[in-house]
């Protein structure tokens, strides 16, 4: 997937997480991150990989900062519409994303509209309903 995501390394555990033998959980994260990075496309990521890492690292998608999923999300909602366009395929890739990273309607919704907002402006209100209604 390279665009939108780019391989980054781990984060060392604090004194106490390794102290207390505790895993840094901000690394489920980056590990997700990393997935994202090295797949082909946003739908080779499966829901039981995430499962997997945020097992490893002993959390869930819930306990996980909801700011960094969104982050994570708002990534490659940038870059679907780097063209001021999103196309079917990165529609469903976008529904794939907010899936895998447990984000509601809502909160995609809120990155949809900061983002295409600065490209849809000038744009009638009803025209950017017609456009988060066929990606959310």
């Amino acid at each position: 997937m390279a665009a939108p995501y780019v391989e980054q390394g781990l984060t060392k555990p604090s004194f106490l997480q390794e102290l207390f033998r505790l895993p840094a959980r901000h690394n489920a994260l980056i590990e997700i991150n990393n997935l994202l990075a090295r797949a082909a496309q946003v739908t080779d990521v499966t829901a039981d990989e995430v499962r997997t890492l945020t097992d490893k690292y002993k959390t869930s998608l819930a306990h996980l900062h909801v700011a960094d999923r969104v982050a994570l999300y708002a990534r490659y909602d940038e870059y679907a519409l780097k063209d001021d366009e999103v196309y079917d395929e990165e529609a469903q890739d976008l529904k794939h994303l907010q899936a895998l990273l447990a984000l509601s309607v809502e909160q995609a919704a809120h990155v949809h509209l900061e983002h295409a907002g600065r490209i849809y402006q000038w744009a009638a209100p009803e025209l950017l309903d017609t456009f988060l209604s066929g990606i959310c």
